[in-house]
């Protein structure tokens, strides 16, 4: 069975139709319940620690980015036999 990790990369301006396009195209609704975790340093970049948190899912990270936290490592996904899917 293979694995695939969805990635969904957003603008840094919040509410910019172009990130809604992006989370609109993710379909969270049809994955939701196999979602493994966020990112902590990009939910925190956002403003989104709070309700990154609120969800329930882990808020994880592997790698420090100074003044931002730690983010996941896609690499780590990689080299552990996962294909990406980014939107």
């Amino acid at each position: 069975m293979s694995k695939t990790a969805i990635v969904l990369f957003s603008d840094p301006k919040g509410g910019s139709e172009e990130a809604l396009g992006r989370a609109f195209n993710a379909l969270f609704r049809a994955v939701r319940d196999k979602v493994a975790g966020v990112c902590g340093g990009c939910a925190a970049a956002f403003g989104a620690a709070d309700g990154a948190r609120a969800t329930g899912l882990p808020v994880t990270g592997e790698l420090a980015i100074p003044g931002v936290g730690k983010v996941i490592s896609l690499g780590d996904y990689l080299a552990r036999g996962y294909r990406l899917v980014n939107f």
